[in-house]
């Protein structure tokens, strides 16, 4: 095999050249460790291929307009603005900076898929969290380095921020920007709130039209809520037992249950209807009982009142509508004594009002059914309102039709008393 020797001067080179129809010439160094080319600057131009070269210095590739240095002082491959790191035959992956932002560009068929079987991170370049994704769990991402939003194998939590905000499209929580807080947790509570200083609004349609049902505030304070559909809104407790329901037309129904007034007082005000004392007090309706009470036959004397004979039954009912007291009752006397004064019924549920409108000196009347006992055939009474009592009377049928108190001395120690009377309550 013939040998080539080149020596070239110091102000010069030496150049290795070959026919224009010959081969590929080969350059071939048989001893291990000899140094080619070793001081610095060397070029190669065109098509130039190395096999197991140890290069010690930095290389420079040149493109056609951007370049990449291989740089050994950094130990890192630099690659110049817009120079690009590409793959595939048709540059379907790139990895580029083009001096402002950086890429990875993906331009070929099919997706670009980041796979990993541990967490993939993404952090700022301080090591402030932005993202973590688990292979097989949740995906988090966060706020300044903190976490708002996780997903769970049951859906998706939420972790509010120092001031309770749990997700919010902007602006302030007073509302003033015309923004809107969804949700915002309270100190020990969870408070859902929309709000904007343009009106909220949150429609709800079970059959995807235009028959919403809405829950609205507008920007008066005005609060709503609607039904567009011609349906009624039920009101449900206890799974779906329905209690209460408004219907299109305004009729309120309650399905089950009482209409309880909670606070004294008040009640139902009928002062738009027709005919009535509109704003007046008359027009409220502030209470309706029924029950029983225990009336009781008295003798008095004076003002001091005193027992009548033994009565073993005393049963009363009444009815209080407003302050209107209808009473019925019935007492059975039998055995025991009585003494002198006048007979009076007692005992009554409610106390009579003693002095206002339409109410003058014994102008209640009491009304006398079966009876016996008494020895009169004409029995009646009337309400004695300063001392919450009935007197008890006869009328003399043989003078003047007076009436007058009756005697307990004069009545039998056995009889029967039924009565039934209306009167204004305090």
């Amino acid at each position: 095999m013939s040998k080539i020797k080149l020596t070239g001067s110091s102000s010069g080179y030496v150049e290795l050249d070959s026919a224009a129809d010959a081969g590929n010439l080969t350059l071939q160094l048989p001893t291990a460790g000899t140094a080619l080319l070793s001081n610095a600057g060397n070029i190669f131009s065109g098509i130039t291929t190395f096999t197991g070269v140890n290069i010690t210095d930095d290389i420079t590739f040149n493109g056609a307009s951007y370049n990449v240095v291989w740089d050994k002082s950094d130990n890192q491959l630099e690659f110049g603005a817009n120079a690009k790191l590409s793959f595939g035959s048709l540059s379907d992956l790139q990895l580029f900076h083009d001096g402002n932002n950086s890429y990875i560009k993906e331009q070929g068929t099919g997706n670009l898929q980041i796979q990993s079987a541990n967490t993939i991170e993404l952090e700022k370049d301080d090591g402030d969290k932005l993202a973590r994704f688990h292979p097989d769990g949740a995906v988090e991402l966060y706020h300044a380095n903190s976490k708002r939003f996780e997903t769970s194998a049951d859906g998706i939590i939420l972790t509010p921020d120092s001031s309770g905000v749990l997700i919010s499209s902007g602006g302030d929580t007073n509302w003033t920007t015309g923004a809107m807080n969804v949700v915002r947790m309270g100190s020990n509570q969870a408070d859902i709130r929309l709000g904007s200083n343009y009106g909220v609004k949150i429609g709800i349609s079970g059959n995807n039209d235009a028959n919403e049902f809405q829950i609205q505030q507008d920007n008066s304070n005005n609060g709503y809520i609607r039904n567009e559909a011609a349906s009624p809104i039920k009101f449900q407790t206890g799974g779906s037992s329905n209690r209460f329901e408004i219907a299109n037309d305004g009729n309120c129904t309650i399905n089950d249950g009482n209409l309880v007034i909670g606070t004294s007082g008040h009640g139902i005000d009928f002062s738009a209807a027709s005919g009535s004392n509109a704003g007046a007090t008359s027009s409220i309706l502030n209470d309706y009982e029924s029950g029983t009470f225990q009336p009781l036959l008295k003798r008095l004397n004076g003002s001091t009142e005193s027992g009548y004979y033994n009565q073993g039954t005393r049963e009363g009912f009444y009815t209080k509508i407003g302050t209107r007291v209808t009473i019925t009752g019935r007492i059975h006397w039998s055995g025991g004594s009585t003494g002198s004064g006048s007979l009076i019924l007692t005992h009554l549920p409610f106390t009579p009002k003693s002095s206002g409108t339409a109410i003058g000196a014994n102008e209640v009347p009491l009304v006398v059914g079966y009876r016996s006992g008494l020895n009169y055939p004409r029995i009646t009474g009337y309400l004695n309102y300063g001392n919450s009592r009935f007197m008890i009377q006869y009328v003399d049928a043989s003078g003047s039709y007076g009436s007058f108190d009756i005697s307990p001395s004069a009545t039998n120690n056995s009889g029967h008393f039924y009565f039934t009377a209306t009167y204004e309550a305090t």
